[in-house]
């Protein structure tokens, strides 16, 4: 009987994702082309704020580099929090950081920054 965790889950969705933006980056390096994402999050009489999201090769290759580590870092930490019993709450933090790391790299102003 295989008895499959939450972290060999998030391993697989993360590595999977990583080899996912591996082909943007390399789609966008042969193209030679970055794309931008505007993001309407409200509309309020004459105020209009966006959320802007850049994806060149950099970010694609830190977004690469930071999926790649940390579904090593939930591989790993399946055998070394095995017996922990907040084993739970180390991969949601883990998760958490990988998020606040992504959002780091495509945003491309310092209050998006501050606020991912």
């Amino acid at each position: 009987m295989i008895l499959v965790g939450v972290f060999d889950v998030v391993f697989l969705i993360l590595i999977v994702l990583s080899f996912f933006v591996f082909y943007l980056l390399v789609g966008v390096l042969l193209r030679g082309v970055s794309y931008v994402i505007d993001w309407e999050l409200v509309v309020y009489n004459s105020i209009n704020v966006y959320y802007r999201i850049v994806f060149d090769w950099i970010s694609l290759l830190f977004i690469f580099t930071v999926m790649l580590i940390s579904s090593c870092v939930f591989k790993y930490s399946k055998e070394y929090m095995g017996h922990d019993g907040r084993k739970v709450r180390f991969g949601l933090l883990v998760f958490l950081f990988v998020l606040s790391m992504i959002f780091l790299v495509i945003s491309p102003n310092f209050v998006s920054v501050i606020l991912g």
